[in-house]
């Protein structure tokens, strides 16, 4: 299965607001669950990006990830058999896998620490090469920040720290890296 994994690294700037935040630092579970919803419906809005584009291919994240275009010969057989002109789509399963936690493609394991989460679709596999369909792009890492720094912070919607506890806002500052790899 190919895999994107990220990691993060947060610093966190004196030992008081360290240990306010101690058991968020344990237990990721929560903005786990944020930024794997956040990315499907992401991904709902990348794959709408790909409807017509059959055959021009297209572009993602400032030019970054491209879906090439499939070829004429494809592209008739696909008209001919009623399939739609959308890259990426032929009965929509590699689509579902990457947007819905009800595919039956969908995999995720959550834990305190660590998330793996994605499609269990060959067809992402297939066609990592020229079209790679799971990637992270620039608002996806942003998403991941702020999840992350929300979650550290105590803003909505995860539940705020006791009164006179907070944590200030520059206290919490994170780098997220992503990386894309076809194995894993």
């Amino acid at each position: 299965m190919p895999t994107t994994t990220f990691s993060i690294s947060v610093r966190v700037r004196g030992q008081e607001a360290l240990a306010k935040m101690a058991s968020r630092l344990r237990d990721f579970v929560e903005p786990f669950r944020e930024i794997m919803k956040s990315w499907r419906a992401h991904n709902v809005e990348k794959f709408a990006q790909a409807e017509g584009m059959e055959l021009a291919g297209v572009y993602f994240d400032d030019g970054q990830v491209y879906w090439d275009p499939v070829t004429a010969k494809y592209h008739t057989w696909k008209q001919r058999k009623g399939f739609p002109d959308w890259r990426m789509v032929l009965t929509g399963g590699t689509r579902d896998s990457l947007t819905s936690d009800t595919s039956p493609d969908w995999f995720e394991r959550v834990e305190p620490l660590s998330a793996i989460f994605g499609s269990l679709n060959p067809l992402v596999g297939i066609h990592w090469d020229r079209s790679p369909v799971a990637f992270l792009d620039a608002t996806d890492r942003a998403s991941i920040e702020r999840e992350v720094y929300d979650y550290l912070s105590g803003n909505p919607p995860y539940r705020p720290y006791p009164a006179g506890d907070t944590v200030s806002a520059d206290a919490v500052s994170m780098i997220a890296d992503a990386e894309e790899a076809a194995g894993g």
